[in-house]
């Protein structure tokens, strides 16, 4: 279980994309922040259960499908294309997935429907 000041939500139900996770990588292995990046792995995806979904190469036709219909970019289109693919909600600050189809929530909106302890 994820807890925090609006989160109470279990891990099981948490997705994070494969890309998403080397992306944080990249930023925190750049800023030298090691230990940071090892820790967030080892308490999101090992101990509390955040899922993580990728892509395969036979996917990637739809992430380029999904780019031109909605005008994303790469890293958008290939969130959007996970969500599509697992049925998921998208939960983004990026404005940019209110073009699509299957749109977005933003955090706040999903606050109120959390659980609470």
């Amino acid at each position: 279980m994820l807890t925090g000041c609006w989160l109470n939500i279990p891990a099981a139900n948490l997705y994070l994309t494969e890309f998403s996770l080397y992306s944080v990588g990249i930023i925190l292995i750049r800023k030298r922040q090691y230990g940071v990046f090892v820790v967030m792995v080892q308490d999101l995806i090992e101990k509390a259960g955040v899922n993580v979904l990728r892509l395969l190469p036979s996917d990637m036709a739809e992430v380029a499908n999904h780019a031109q219909s909605f005008n994303l970019e790469f890293d958008d289109a290939y969130q959007y294309a996970v969500a599509e693919k697992y049925d998921l909600t998208i939960v983004s600050f990026d404005s940019d997935f209110d073009s699509t189809t299957r749109g977005r929530k933003k955090p706040a909106e999903i606050a109120p429907l959390l659980p609470h302890s």
